[in-house]
């Protein structure tokens, strides 16, 4: 993070608003992610990391938050190498060296089955596996698009 968003991320937290998601891919390909954590879309759940979501109410609707103001490593990618990452309204996605992707959040847009209405780790999707090597990840409001490597060259 540069020191312009830092600072700009500072003067957020400090007036009372909250921010969305920031999502920050380290040298070595580990990930960090603060903010906004209602839906999982941090990727923060587990032990070592639970104790860095506040809980909290949106002033507008009443809802329960779940909140961060610290970068914090996103432990359940440790042992992949993330090339690229993105996030949508409530869900997060990261493609990984070897072309595998990843994503975590509101079910709605994760493109994984899943039996509840969030996934607060990321889950490698598999539909993919095999298929193709992914190369970039987009995410929109409830929908996630991933650029890969075709297995086959085209006809045209």
């Amino acid at each position: 993070v540069t020191y312009e968003a830092g600072d700009e991320l500072k003067s957020v937290a400090s007036n009372g608003s909250a921010p969305h998601v920031t999502m920050e891919i380290q040298p070595f390909g580990g990930v960090c992610g603060w903010g906004n954590g209602t839906h999982g879309q941090l990727g923060l759940s587990g032990i070592e990391n639970q104790n860095f979501l506040t809980p909290g109410t949106n002033k507008v609707t009443g809802a329960p938050t779940l909140l961060t103001n610290r970068p914090c490593y996103v432990a359940h990618l440790h042992e992949h190498q993330v090339t690229g990452i993105a996030a949508g309204s409530s869900h997060t996605l990261a493609v990984t060296h070897a072309g595998e992707v990843f994503s975590w959040g509101l079910a709605d847009g994760l493109g994984v089955p899943l039996e509840k209405q969030t996934s607060d780790v990321p889950m490698f999707v598999e539909q993919l596996e095999g298929l193709v090597k992914a190369s970039k990840v987009f995410a929109g409001h409830n929908h996630s698009f991933a650029t890969a490597q075709m297995p086959y060259k085209s006809v045209m």
